[in-house]
């Protein structure tokens, strides 16, 4: 049985954040941000994003938790 990732609760006085556009992936700001595509799941965990789409809408605001 394999365990949770832990939760991740952003700061919202120092952690940064985006604006999406027309295509933005979270796989591919994770690969910006933390270096890995693999790392999506801090952004999904972060952003409560949770619909099963590596997309985010036009116009959302993202926030990139830091480690």
């Amino acid at each position: 049985m394999s365990a949770l990732p832990k939760p991740i609760y952003p700061n919202i006085l120092t952690d940064p954040y985006i604006t999406a556009g027309d295509t933005v992936r979270m796989d591919v700001i994770a690969q910006g941000a933390y270096g890995s595509p693999q790392e999506w799941w801090r952004l999904a965990a972060a952003n409560l994003k949770v619909n099963g789409s590596l997309y985010f809408r036009p116009g959302t605001q993202i926030v990139i938790p830091r480690r």
